[in-house]
């Protein structure tokens, strides 16, 4: 069993290793576990920040993150020195030494390559800086409700790393956390969510799902980088492609109602043709893709999409007859989980509903 030290030896880190299994800590009340390709984090609270493999020289950094820093390093000692007069103080509540919190390399720097996938359990609020750097081959993470930040460079330099789910809870994206992800298709972004410098630099194939006026969309513009305005439509950038489309949509001041009809057209064909490969929600979503390339219909083909992988289509085949609660229960995990706008999150469920329930299926429909 081999001693690793870490963190300008103020902390001897002992990692238990059997070929390419690895366990240990990565936070005061946090441990990890890799195998199989899997690095899974769990526990609590705060996760260690680690070296860089980066020098930036040239790189401006953000003032309000170096305040964010020194104000956070003035909190921990308030909150230790609190803890230590206080009976039963909750290790969760109160944050580590920040000395120790800055570490050396990753414990896992010698197995990045074998890194496939990254689970953070549910107690987590923060990814610490450099966490995941340099996992060239990482595909998926998952990030559970309750992390509020993700580090600068966390990410940086995963090229495989194709989707990232981000939380309702995040509020801050450090700079660079993202940077090289060549991969990476598509994110959603909170309108709460604060973006640092070059967050996505050097991600050609991103397309950011954002809400109007958020600093998501402002930061999209800002760099040109694909956006799906999650309230009216697409846009490239600076340019105005798919500012038409909002012409196209017929929309009741009185009752909110929206709808699309050119497209609700299309999709029925399309429901009726591939009947087949509704089963399949990664199949189904390649083929809407493929039969609405349009950047006007990209917002539709990602609700549309997204229902099907929420297993709507089960659901109407399961429903004796389709109602208003099954049109608020799809609704309401569009606007929780996506940051949808509510009446198109609506028009989508409905459109699901009678595209499929009643065109094909022939349910008794009372939405």
């Amino acid at each position: 069993m081999p001693d690793i030290y870490s963190g300008k030896g103020r902390m001897k880190k002992m990692l238990k290793w059997k070929g390419k299994y690895l366990e240990g800590r990565c936070g005061e009340d946090a441990a990890y576990r890799f195998n199989l390709g899997v690095l899974t984090i769990s526990g609590r609270g705060r996760l260690y920040d680690y070296e860089s493999n980066y020098v930036d020289a040239d790189r401006k950094f953000d003032v309000y993150e170096i305040i964010a820093d020194a104000q956070e390093e003035v909190n921990a000692r308030q909150r230790r020195d609190q803890c230590r007069d206080a009976d039963g103080c909750d290790p969760g509540q109160k944050s580590a030494d920040p000395d120790v919190l800055h570490h050396g390399a990753v414990p896992w720097a010698d197995y990045r390559n074998d890194i496939r996938r990254v689970l953070i359990e549910k107690g987590i609020t923060s990814i610490g800086n450099n966490m995941f750097a340099d996992c060239v081959n990482l595909e998926s993470v998952a990030i559970p409700e309750g992390v509020t930040v993700i580090g600068y460079n966390a990410f940086r330099n995963c090229r495989n790393l194709v989707r990232v789910s981000f939380p309702g809870s995040l509020f801050r994206i450090r700079f660079q956390a993202f940077e090289g992800c060549h991969s990476l298709t598509r994110a959603l972004i909170f309108p709460k969510v604060g973006l640092g410098e070059d967050v996505f630099k050097d991600c050609p194939n991103l397309k950011l799902y954002v809400r109007e006026g958020s600093p998501a969309m402002k930061y999209a513009v800002r760099n040109n980088i694909n956006y799906v305005n999650m309230g009216i439509g697409t846009r490239q950038g600076k340019s105005s492609a798919g500012c038409d489309a909002a012409k196209q949509r017929k929309c009741s001041a009185d009752s909110g109602a929206v709808s699309d009809q050119g497209f609700e057209e299309e999709f029925l064909k399309v429901v009726k043709q591939y009947q087949q490969e509704l089963s399949d929600a990664r199949q189904f979503v390649g083929i809407l893709k493929d039969c609405f390339p349009e950047a006007e219909n990209q917002k539709h083909v990602f609700l549309m999409g997204e229902l099907s992988r929420l297993g709507i289509v089960q659901a109407i085949r399961d429903a004796e007859e389709l109602n208003a609660m099954l049109l608020q229960r799809y609704t309401k995990r569009l606007v929780s989980d996506f940051a949808a706008d509510e009446s198109w999150a609506a028009w989508a469920v409905s459109l699901w509903c009678k595209s499929y329930g009643v065109n094909v299926l022939d349910k008794p429909c009372s939405i």
